[in-house]
């Protein structure tokens, strides 16, 4: 069971870090000795930051100028989406700006995983590409040579979460998929039914999409959502003639989108 917090790095506290390299293999561990950054695992901040003995947190992310995520070979866009949203809760506790910390954020990619990893994670953030002047994340590749990977973090303008939020919330899959969880949190059957059509459409030709926004395990949840859409718009029955799986407050769709 993931415990309900997680505690800081004892080194945090004497020496806030200014670079952090988030992933796991020996890439990873090698990069962050290399640029002299603070290294984590995605494990490592699965949970919230642990708060003080006076119940709020001690800011030690005060200095954080950049993140650089390292996807291992198995890792997916949803995995490195997660490890995303996992530093912003960090830094939002961490950082006396909170949503507004300024940070550069940085995805190193295997050259196997080609083009494809890069779009879903462009698609995932809402974006219609990542671009390092104007929306705070960058792209390299394990192959880069070092001069290359610090030309490509140096190249990405900072900024703090509100820009993207707002980027998210006017996608239209975002849009379409925040309907359909607010249907479901009322339990009408015709909001439902006009709601799942609606990202239906919203994903068409790319339903493997759905995975992006859905909680851990992404693809489970994926594949849960593609199925139930699957029997409400296509299979043409309504929500409450879909099984088990859709009775009731609806609570599991609510809970496996992650928007």
């Amino acid at each position: 069971m993931t415990p309900a917090t997680m505690p800081l790095p004892k080194t945090w506290r004497a020496s806030p870090p200014h670079l952090l390299v988030l992933g796991e293999g020996a890439y990873a561990h090698a990069l962050a000795q290399i640029l002299t950054a603070s290294f984590l695992r995605p494990e490592d901040i699965s949970a919230d930051p642990a708060p003080n003995e006076g119940g709020g947190y001690t800011k030690v992310l005060v200095n954080l100028e950049a993140v650089i995520l390292v996807a291992g070979t198995g890792d997916a866009a949803s995995d490195l989406l997660r490890w995303h949203e996992s530093v912003w809760r960090w830094i939002e506790k961490l950082s006396h700006e909170g949503d507004q910390h300024d940070v550069a954020i940085l995805f190193v990619l295997a050259d196997a995983s080609g083009s494809s990893l890069a779009d879903g994670l462009a698609l995932g953030l809402g974006l219609e590409k990542i671009d390092p002047a104007t929306t705070g994340h960058g792209i390299a590749r394990m192959s880069d040579s070092l001069e290359t990977l610090c030309a490509s973090l140096v190249a990405i303008r900072p900024m703090d979460l509100p820009p993207l939020r707002a980027r998210r919330a006017a996608n239209e899959r975002h849009q379409a998929l925040e309907m359909l969880k607010h249907a479901a949190s009322l339990n009408e059957p015709t909001a439902l039914h006009a709601a799942a059509e609606r990202v239906q459409v919203a994903f068409e030709g790319c339903e493997y999409h759905l995975d992006l926004f859905c909680r851990s395990p992404s693809h489970r949840n994926g594949n849960l959502l593609r199925g139930w859409l699957n029997r409400i718009v296509t299979g043409g029955v309504t929500p409450y003639d879909a099984g088990e799986s859709v009775v009731g407050p609806l609570g599991w769709l609510t809970e496996a989108i992650n928007i």
